[in-house]
């Protein structure tokens, strides 16, 4: 098994890959740019974590998730409007009300933080970035980090 934090960057990516505008370009990191024949495409990776509270027994704690997505080509601004909404459909899509919990039950909440976005147009082709942030909270019993409560 994997820490929860691992288990639930694999959702999400499961969740974004074969969105209509991105389809199968979803790469689970940060490190490699995405060239422009991947573009357009995600990378999902984690950010920052912290602990919300802990009483011995369980802890609670948040954990922002970044997708970035590569967009190529002048018409940036409505592709990227695009791709955020197909994210936002299908990460609060996997809710479970039985359980109030998002992702598959591993998140007690998932809250959409900001939106930030960059373009490059004196690149050889004109490219831009959308940062969209997340934040899942998430509980383990203390000690043991790989099961979601």
């Amino acid at each position: 098994m994997s820490h929860v934090r691992t288990q639930i960057r694999s959702r999400v990516v499961t969740k974004v890959t074969s969105l209509t505008t991105t389809a199968a370009r979803v790469y689970e990191s940060r490190v490699y740019p995405i060239s422009s024949a991947k573009m357009p495409g995600l990378c999902v990776y984690m950010k920052n974590e912290k602990g919300v509270w802990e009483d011995g027994l369980k802890q609670v704690k948040e954990v922002e998730i970044v997708i970035d997505a590569y967009v190529e080509g002048t018409s940036y601004d409505s592709n990227c409007d695009k791709i955020q909404a197909e994210i936002e459909t299908a990460l609060y899509g996997d809710y479970n009300a039985t359980t109030d919990r998002y992702l598959n039950g591993l998140a007690l909440e998932l809250r959409y933080q900001q939106a930030e976005s960059q373009y490059f147009g004196d690149a050889a082709k004109p490219y831009g970035i959308l940062r969209m942030i997340y934040t899942a909270q998430y509980c383990t019993a203390s000690g043991a980090p790989e099961t979601a409560l």
